[in-house]
């Protein structure tokens, strides 16, 4: 009887530590990315290259981290749109950060720079996605009024990493390879943030 205890409660606890390979995935993207260095007027930025890069206003690289192909198809789930996931799907496809040398990840190619910096005079859109956004305060609304963030965090566009961090609880502003703005992170209930 005692054996038949132990080996019940085994199988609950072993069960209840089960966590996915994509939960695991998003949860190490969540701890590079609210690790890295930032600055308040600064950027994130996830290269072509699966390089995620931390600037400073002026566009300097001040942290960088390399990101598995799991963790790239993590970041790339967050999208908001669908014609963002899959265009981020397909460019980081093949990707081997780990063969992107030192030099590259302090001081990134024109081509992996993101768009504020390669072509500063684009224009910035970081208005929030007013659809987007009602439609998750909807169902943020109609599914948990407990939860200490809105879960709409990559639904807000923005420019620097102040705007996420202090306006919306959110974790960083994280651009990825389409277009000049980025969009604020959403860090999963197991990050410390």
């Amino acid at each position: 009887m005692k054996l038949l205890t132990f080996t019940t409660l085994l199988g609950i606890a072993a069960g209840a530590a089960v966590t996915t390979s994509s939960q695991v995935d998003r949860i190490g993207v969540d701890n590079v990315l609210l690790n890295l260095k930032s600055h308040r007027t600064g950027f994130t930025h996830v290269g072509n290259d699966g390089v995620v890069r931390s600037y400073n206003g002026k566009g300097e690289v001040i942290d960088a981290a390399r990101l598995t192909p799991q963790q790239l198809v993590a970041v790339a789930q967050e999208a908001p749109s669908a014609d963002e996931k899959k265009h981020l799907l397909d460019v980081w496809a093949n990707v081997d950060s780990s063969k992107v040398n030192e030099t590259q990840m302090w001081n990134p190619p024109q081509h992996v720079l993101p768009s504020r910096f390669s072509n500063p005079k684009e224009k910035v859109d970081v208005d929030v996605d007013d659809e987007a956004l009602a439609l998750e305060k909807a169902r943020y609304d109609a599914k948990d009024r407990l939860q200490r963030r809105f879960p709409f965090c990559n639904y807000v566009k923005c420019q620097f990493a102040f705007q996420c961090e202090f306006f919306f609880t959110c974790g960083p502003c994280i651009g990825a390879s389409i277009g000049n703005e980025g969009h604020c992170w959403q860090p999963t209930s197991n990050s410390n943030l």
